[in-house]
């Protein structure tokens, strides 16, 4: 049995705050610290602009992209369970592809959005969708730098586990319809990598956006302790 407990850590007239912890027994297994606004207007507001890249009718899906990837590479990163396993998800992806000047840096960008129609369901179940979607490809935008999918690839994997993530939601949004995620890692370092990204909505309102932190192991048969480093270019996808 998993037993929630919440705690108010803030109550404002527009702004409050909750801590949730979980626990099984008595190991905390989860926690998690949400805050909420009430809906006020605003004279401030910006944002990035959502990077050109192809719709994703134009795309193929991300069970085909990952099977292409394993009859071309056959080097075990990717076997039919795990295509079986995407397949499977209440959520549909479909990868940007790199241009050839873009490959090998800490950038990534999918289409998602979720199966079936949600439009009877309330904000917040989309909210919910999203920060799980939001999951998909982040952390391991972190790996992009080393190109493990190569062939003859330098690095292999050893460990790629989430530690945290966050999510800001900015505007409003349907989960079930085509979002863009834009994914760059700007540091990886001491067994971790970071990664931040930006969801956009099919036409260019930046709706949340996101932040993971996760242990990042790999191992290097060339071995000689340079920091890779790049220039911010994401959004000149």
């Amino acid at each position: 049995m998993i037993t929630y407990k919440v705690r108010r850590v803030r109550q404002g007239t527009s702004y409050c705050s909750r801590l949730v912890v979980a626990k099984q027994g008595d190991r905390v297994i989860f926690m998690a610290m949400a805050s909420f606004q009430r809906p006020e207007p605003s004279v401030l507001s910006h944002q990035y602009t959502m990077p050109r890249v192809p719709p994703p009718e134009s795309l193929v899906s991300r069970e085909a992209y990952m099977r292409n990837q394993k009859e071309r590479l056959n080097n075990g990163l990717v076997d039919e369970a795990k295509i079986a396993e995407y397949g499977s998800l209440p959520v549909e992806s479909r990868a940007v592809p790199m241009p050839k000047d873009k490959r090998g840096l800490p950038i990534n960008a999918i289409w998602l959005r979720a199966k079936g129609d949600m439009s009877e369901l309330g904000h917040v179940h989309h909210q919910c969708m999203l920060a799980y979607a939001s999951d998909f490809a982040l952390l391991s935008t972190t790996l992009k730098p080393f190109e493990m999918d190569a062939p003859d690839a330098r690095y292999k994997l050893g460990m790629l586990v989430s530690l945290d993530h966050s999510v800001w939601f900015h505007e409003p949004f349907r989960a079930d319809e085509w979002l863009l995620y834009v994914m760059e890692s700007p540091r990886s370092a001491s067994g971790r990598g970071l990664a931040v990204g930006r969801i956009y909505s099919r036409d260019g309102v930046l709706v949340a956006s996101t932040a993971q932190e996760g242990v990042a192991r790999g191992t290097d048969s060339e071995p000689d302790q340079k920091t890779l480093e790049f220039r911010n270019s994401v959004a000149k996808l």
